[in-house]
């Protein structure tokens, strides 16, 4: 769909593997070879975003980015979603008419677009745009997320239904603290929306162009994150084909979140 798969699991699939217990060993190895240690990391990478902001993370596709973009501020100004003008024949089914949230109860009404108040744009592609969402009501009120709206219309027209139905069973599927996760995924008339994790600190590329250099010790944390997600999906026999720096994310705590799976 676009770049960012994220964009994240719409219910998740499967829980932690067996491999979980050496995954955490094997982070914490890595993160504490050389100074610093994970938390040096983290903190290193929230206190820079916290001053100077990465800036959000692009949607080209209508996707990539769709988890990142600018750490939120407390004053984010409000803005409004377009909307698309679809016509009859641009109803695309993907899956489910929606799929709630991994955690919510069984009992809680289907989520629509009402359940959220949009903040402000983080992203813009070929598909459609990317917003900071802030969930209303339900178990998870206040949360804050990535939603990325897709116009029917332009994914029938550009021929990339077949894309979007993967990158959505991808995410349906990915369970990992390394990797992005759908949270909500639903529709209206004209639309197609995912709602995935949002990754405050914003791409990695944004700030390996901004330092130049990583220390060890932030380097190997990366790397070894990075090689837990691709395992994860291996495990999954899921391929990850556009492994770069501009689809990596950072979260709020600096660690990784790998995105785009379209």
């Amino acid at each position: 769909m676009g770049n960012e798969a994220s964009k994240g699991g719409a219910g998740g699939g499967g829980g932690e593997t067996k491999r979980g217990s050496s995954n955490r060993k094997l982070v914490g190895a890595a993160a504490a070879a050389g100074s610093g240690g994970p938390a040096a990391a983290a903190a290193d990478t929230a206190a820079a975003a916290a001053a100077g902001g990465a800036p959000a993370a692009g949607a080209d596709g209508g996707g990539k980015g769709a988890a990142g973009g600018a750490p939120v501020g407390p004053a984010a100004a409000a803005a409004a979603a377009s909307g698309s003008g679809a016509g009859d024949d641009a109803s695309v089914e993907i899956g489910a008419a929606l799929t709630r949230m991994k955690f919510a109860d069984a009992t809680e009404r289907p989520v629509t677009i009402d359940d959220f108040a949009l903040i402000k744009v983080v992203g813009k592609g070929s598909f459609g745009k990317v917003f900071l969402a802030q969930k209303v009501g339900g178990v998870d009120d206040g949360a804050t997320y990535a939603m990325k709206a897709l116009r029917k219309d332009v994914l029938l027209r550009r021929n990339q239904i077949e894309h979007t139905k993967t990158e959505r069973a991808i995410l349906s599927s990915v369970n990992h603290p390394f990797i992005v996760g759908l949270r909500y995924a639903f529709q209206t008339r004209d639309k197609l929306y995912l709602v995935t994790d949002f990754a405050s600190g914003g791409e990695l590329f944004f700030w390996l162009k901004r330092e130049r250099i990583f220390s060890q010790a932030r380097a190997r944390l990366y790397a070894a994150e990075l090689v837990l997600a691709l395992e994860h999906l291996h495990s999954l026999d899921i391929v990850y084909r556009d492994l770069k720096p501009e689809n990596i994310l950072l979260d709020a705590e600096g660690h990784i979140k790998l995105t785009d799976f379209g």
